[in-house]
């Protein structure tokens, strides 16, 4: 069954359930019942469609400040961030020398899984809370 092939290979049966929609949908809601406001910034592959999340986005337009990056270069999206979530990402790398704080998405991750760069790794979006608060930017 496809849980035990899940299992071995990446160590649990998260990984099946690993939808970037689902972790953009629980990201919104997240920051939506924070006490502080917060704006979120959606920075898409170049490959992507900028209307990619459009529908699930406009569930949360009343309550967050969303802007989509029309910018060129990363850095420049990362300058006007406090915080950056990435999923994949090799931005998260990229955050971390631009000296932001950083939390990347790995619901595949084994508790050995190590990054080549000190970024935390969190298997779901609800463990992100604690690094909004809880470490300051290098």
């Amino acid at each position: 069954p496809l849980r035990l092939t899940s299992r071995y290979m990446f160590g649990g049966t998260d990984a099946l359930r690993f939808d970037e929609y689902a972790n953009l949908d629980a990201l919104c809601s997240l920051l939506v019942v924070q006490e502080q406001s917060f704006s979120l910034v959606l920075r898409f592959h170049p490959r992507e469609s900028s209307s990619k999340y459009d529908a699930l986005l406009s569930r949360y337009a009343q309550h967050l400040n969303i802007v989509k990056s029309q910018h060129v270069s990363i850095a420049y999206d990362f300058a006007r961030s406090s915080f950056v979530v990435g999923m994949q990402s090799m931005a998260l790398a990229v955050a971390y020398l631009c000296r932001r704080k950083a939390v990347g998405i790995f619901p595949w991750r084994s508790t050995t899984t190590q990054m080549p760069f000190p970024v935390p790794m969190v298997r779901r979006v609800s463990q992100i809370t604690h690094y909004l608060y809880s470490y300051e930017s290098r």
